[in-house]
């Protein structure tokens, strides 16, 4: 009777991910199949991923002998592991944990996605309006004209808009000069005059 009351307690028969699996798609969810019925009020699943940041999306849902547990998006290639606790139908608690490891980051894979189906390089990013900025429109221009260069460098934008503030702080400052030395010179003739 001993031996079969051993026998009787509920343990992980599978999971998805395996344990100790290497993935090179990150998973939405984690699968944890027992070998007898867990109690839904009990269960908890912690799956924590590279630098302890934690990735449970939501509270496990369990289906008689399984319990799904849904993830948000793993971003960081590494090591995660998924710790478990469930109590088996008979009272019996359950704890333990699974690991695998993700190859390729998230980011990294939806770049290459990208790419492939637009067929551009991932450092390739489209402008803000959705069209191709990389190179200007041509326009056909009469025999013997030269094309405006379309591109400054930001340093010379900015030097020319200093450059004519500078210069109206001189024509300001030469007109209140001019105006200063015109009133003195009136000054100058009423004096002469009296």
């Amino acid at each position: 009777m001993a031996a079969q009351g051993a026998f009787a307690h509920n343990v992980l028969e599978a999971s998805n991910p395996a344990d100790k699996s290497e993935l090179h798609t990150a998973p939405r969810t984690i699968l944890l199949d027992f070998n007898d019925k867990v109690l839904p009020r009990f269960a908890t699943v912690i799956v924590s991923g590279p630098q302890g940041k934690r990735y449970e999306n939501g509270s496990v849902a369990i289906k008689r002998d399984t319990i799904r547990q849904s993830l948000k998006p793993l971003q960081a290639a590494g090591m995660y592991v998924v710790a478990f606790r469930v109590v088996s139908a008979d009272g019996h608690p359950i704890k333990g944990q699974i690991s695998f490891k993700l190859t390729t980051s998230a980011l990294t894979a939806t770049a290459e996605a990208a790419s492939a189906s637009s067929g551009e390089s991932p450092d390739e990013k489209p402008s803000p309006s959705g069209r191709d900025v990389s190179s200007p429109p041509t326009v056909a221009l009469p025999p013997g004209a030269q094309a405006p260069s379309m591109a400054r460098p930001a340093t010379q934008a900015e030097g020319l808009g200093t450059r004519a503030l500078m210069a109206l702080g001189i024509a300001a400052l030469a007109l209140i000069g001019v105006g200063a030395l015109s009133m003195r010179r009136r000054g100058d003739v009423d004096e002469d005059g009296h």
